[in-house]
């Protein structure tokens, strides 16, 4: 069951406050992320966070507490958020983020498979990108 898009115009303040949470941290963090029609109906999680505001703030504060305490590199981050979310099955969770993905710097062509990483050249990132994969697999099989 897909829930029905809310507009903006119609939320009440619980969820009003939700949404402007997600609005003030992705127009600024994440400027070509997909997670809002041209009328402001926002898509995917988001949708559903509006819907439960008592659960969607607390979702949201922790999905940005992830993104704000990282120790990960921004492209090894978003490459574990593309094999967790492909190993899922999350569809909107690859959709979204691999343009995420795509402005930390991961190629395309890593992006296309996240599980089956395409040998490159050694760094510092790359082997903590190979590691952080090796131990999702490990966690989420």
């Amino acid at each position: 069951m897909r829930l029905p898009l809310l507009k903006p115009s119609e939320l009440d303040e619980e969820q009003k406050a939700v949404y402007d949470s997600i609005r003030e941290f992705t127009d600024v963090a994440f400027e070509n992320f997909k997670f809002m029609k041209d009328d402001g109906e926002v898509i995917g999680p988001f949708n559903a966070m509006l819907h439960f505001p008592g659960f969607g703030a607390e979702a949201w504060a922790m999905n940005k507490t992830m993104y704000d305490h990282t120790k990960l590199p921004k492209s090894v981050f978003q490459v574990c958020v593309l094999v967790t979310g492909s190993h899922m099955k999350a569809r909107y969770q690859v959709f979204g983020h691999e343009q995420l993905a795509a402005d930390a710097g991961v190629p395309l062509r890593k992006i296309a498979r996240p599980d089956k990483p395409i040998p490159f050249r050694t760094t510092e990132a790359s082997s903590n990108l190979l590691q952080s994969v090796k131990n999702l697999k490990r966690v989420i099989n």
